[in-house]
């Protein structure tokens, strides 16, 4: 949407606020963005790339709330230091608040808000500052213009107003055949096994048994198998982006996130899902997937015994037809962020 906001509005400088490799970032783009390195919430804690630490995250978004009143005036001081006129979040609290306490519009683009997220979490919580959480962060997405809220999570919002946008991902760029050959994998049915960018230090070896299925692993897995197997760790052919990798596969396992579900369903890859315990945009997500294409659930002890075969075949063959995305969701929803901005 980055790109698409810039061929539309050419006149405005664009920054990015984030913890991401600024050159990444801009590799991704035909122009060069400001990148400012900085951390906003929490987000959710992992005990490892399938199951979140309730605990330890609580217990974060216990000291982001006490540290608040200091990031909000930071914050503040950077939007006004470099005559920012309007911000679009995703899905930061503190950066929409602090829009507000400046008078510019502030967009929130996302599928979920983290208010929503942490509210089971916090409910019950023995330490009160960690049951006033969501109520904080729902206070301070209520100070922002409006949600465009992307498929995946709930109709409600803790925003002033809202509305659905459309599914929006990146799109690959190259063919199945010429991902296939980059990989040096023949034209048997391919598999890609991504669940997630997480340490694998502490699993236990994974011998898969996955039938026919040609296998393609991103991140530092220790998975075997008896037959292909490509192990990309996390280094791509040159030119090949994880999109393209998705739109080669047949199927793609992994763990049911908003990016990975969205780039499956653009290039309707069948997407098997492996079980995310107490997320709450988890169920949201499975439901609203399996209703407009191919895909199944297992759970994370069927991941680790290998058994993959049943997994894979189960994705392709379960769900529904797939739904029609409209074309060029990213310009849509670019055009739509800038109109709410009034620029």
């Amino acid at each position: 949407m980055i790109q698409q906001a810039r061929t539309m509005r050419p006149q405005y400088d664009i920054q990015v606020t984030t913890t991401v490799d600024p050159s990444w970032i801009n590799g991704q783009l035909d122009f060069e963005v400001l990148c400012r390195s900085r951390e906003y919430e929490p987000g959710a804690l992992q005990k490892n790339c399938f199951e979140v630490d309730t605990d330890a995250s609580c217990h974060a978004y216990r000291s982001f709330l006490e540290s608040h009143p200091k990031r909000l005036e930071e914050e503040k001081e950077y939007l006004r230091s470099q005559n920012v006129v309007a911000v679009v979040s995703d899905i930061s609290a503190i950066a929409v608040r602090a829009a507000a306490e400046v008078g510019i519009p502030s967009v929130g683009i996302s599928n979920f808000t983290w208010d929503w997220i942490l509210e089971p979490w916090c409910a019950d919580h023995d330490d009160p500052m960690v049951r006033a959480v969501p109520g904080a962060l729902a206070a301070d997405y209520r100070s922002g213009t409006h949600q465009l809220r992307l498929p995946y999570g709930p109709e409600s919002s803790s925003f002033p107003a809202s509305e659905s946008a459309p599914l929006v991902s990146r799109v690959a760029t190259k063919s199945r055949d010429d991902v296939r050959a980059l990989l040096g994998v023949d034209d048997g049915p391919l598999a890609v096994v991504c669940p997630g960018g997480w340490s694998a230090d502490d699993w236990p070896k994974i011998h898969a048994r996955a039938g026919e299925f040609r296998l393609v692993t991103v991140g530092a897995l220790p998975v075997t198998s008896d037959g292909t197997l490509v192990d990309l760790g996390h280094e791509f052919p040159p030119g090949v982006t994880f999109p393209d990798l998705v739109a080669a596969a047949e199927v793609v396992l992994g763990k049911p996130g908003y990016g990975l579900a969205s780039e499956c369903a653009t290039h309707r890859t069948p997407f098997a899902m492996i079980e995310r315990p107490e997320f709450r945009e988890t169920p949201y997500l499975v439901a609203e997937f399996q209703a407009n294409g191919r895909g199944s659930t297992s759970t994370i002890e069927q991941f680790f015994s290998g058994e993959w075969e049943g997994m894979l075949t189960s994705a392709i063959d379960g769900g529904s037809p797939w739904a029609k995305q409209p074309e060029n969701a990213a310009g849509i929803v670019a055009a739509r962020a800038l109109e709410l901005c009034g620029i």
